[in-house]
């Protein structure tokens, strides 16, 4: 602005009752874009791109309007005030500064550009860019408002969620301590039972591991008394051969304590299979298929444990006393058409568990005298004389029954980890710990 030169406000008013059918309507309190041509621009369609000797007749009907009005506006209309500085004021309510940029044109009267150029579309670019940032702020401002609001709300309701925990957990007090009984003694005796199989080529520890065994067995078959014997009222066994044991109607709560008992008396069951077969001579049982019967076992488990909870299931979603006969009946059909599917799927892989038992593998082939001096006097794995050597295909030579038990848990050369067996999954003895409630 040239020096002396004094500074210019035009007045522009809109009566609210006399715009055009197709112009947005727009809340001039609750915002203003930042750029003063946008105001214009979003107001009165058409200002964009007239040219500057075409006088705006909206504007000028507009001004016109203005000067014959009072000094008080009323209610429905609105007067924006613009000036040099970019100060932009309504009725006295709004007052926004906002900052103009030096280089960016000025509107005078008649939708004119200051020296008389009009406005240019492709100026509204920045503009969009700049809303585009404002409209992102907005967005990060309001997932810290959720984020805030989110916690409040946990913080309120905190106390209550503890109350509603405490209260249900001392109702079912008793049952909560079985199972932590129960999952504390299958721990202890699955770990037990797969530390001992790794350690079955250690001859030096065979009386001390045939006595730890021996505990595990009877520890598990104490347990299984002891449950049964505690609820002889409910006369749980009677899951274990499908029927629904004796305790009267079947709830929510009921329902996941006859199938968790009964699922983990299962587990016990097959723990203690894999101890026997731990504590029998190599004579009876080769260690090289060893791995085969605990993965055989385990799949026996699972699939036996997929089956037994479908009459708890069924009396539990048959019962019509919250519910329709037809609404009982739909659950039911949706339940057999899951439990089918998980019973198939289970039932594949314990046909293969005893394909791969019915097949005697082969790890390898027996070395000649030149191949068992090159490789050395001693088993890499046990670090003793070669009893039945066998070397790998990647010319690798072990224990027969070392590198059997290797592969009943990896599925690699202990050498150079070439793949040499498919998945070990069971093998080593392990019990899945996951209970199916359903």
């Amino acid at each position: 602005m040239a020096e002396g030169r004094q500074p210019q406000t035009r007045t522009f008013s809109w009566s609210l009752d006399n715009m055009p059918v197709n112009m947005p309507t727009i809340n001039a309190q609750a915002r203003l874009p930042g750029n003063i041509g946008n105001v214009l621009r979003e107001l009165v369609p058409g200002l964009e791109g007239r040219p500057s000797s075409t006088p705006n007749p909206y504007l000028q009907a507009q001004a016109q309007r203005a000067a014959d009005m009072s000094n008080e506006a009323p209610a429905s209309s609105f007067v924006i005030n613009i000036g040099q500085d970019g100060q932009v004021q309504r009725d006295g309510i709004l007052n926004v500064e906002q900052s103009v940029h030096s280089a960016e044109p000025q509107l005078i009267g008649g939708g004119q550009l200051e020296g008389g150029h009009s406005p240019e579309p492709n100026n509204t670019a920045a503009e969009d860019g700049g809303q585009e940032g404002q409209h992102g702020h907005t967005h990060d401002t309001d997932n810290r408002m959720d984020w805030r609001q989110g916690k409040k709300w946990l913080e309120r309701s905190l106390i209550f969620i503890l109350l509603m925990l405490l209260k249900v957990t001392y109702n079912h007090r008793l049952g909560l301590l079985v199972f932590v009984g129960l999952f504390g003694t299958y721990y202890h005796a699955n770990t037990t039972v797969k530390k001992h199989i790794a350690q079955q080529r250690d001859h030096h520890n065979s009386a001390r591991s045939l006595l730890l065994l021996s505990w595990i067995v009877i520890f598990l078959c104490g347990n299984i008394a002891l449950v049964y014997y505690v609820f002889e009222d409910q006369k749980l066994w009677l899951a274990l051969i499908l029927n629904l044991p004796k305790v009267g109607r079947i709830d929510f709560w009921t329902l996941l304590w006859v199938v968790a008992i009964t699922d983990y008396i299962v587990k016990f069951a097959s723990i203690t299979l894999k101890a026997l077969i731990a504590m029998l001579p190599r004579t009876f049982i080769p260690y090289k298929r060893r791995g085969k019967y605990y993965m055989f076992i385990e799949e026996v488990s699972q699939c036996y444990r997929c089956v037994t909870p479908i009459v708890p299931w069924v009396y539990f979603l048959k019962d019509t006393e919250h519910g329709g006969e037809w609404f009982s009946i739909f659950l039911l059909i949706v339940y057999f058409i899951a439990k089918a599917n998980l019973v198939w799927q289970k039932s594949k892989d314990l046909y293969k568990a005893w394909k791969k038992v019915c097949t005697d593998v082969n790890y390898g082939i027996s070395p000649s005298r030149e191949e068992m001096s090159v490789a050395g006097g001693a088993c890499p794995i046990c670090q003793d004389d070669y009893r039945d050597p066998v070397m790998l295909a990647c010319k690798h030579i072990f224990c027969e029954d070392c590198v059997s038990m290797w592969f009943d848990r990896e599925r690699t050369c202990p050498m150079c980890r070439a793949n040499i067996v498919d998945n070990p999954l069971w093998r080593d003895g392990t019990t899945v710990a996951s209970i199916i409630f359903w």
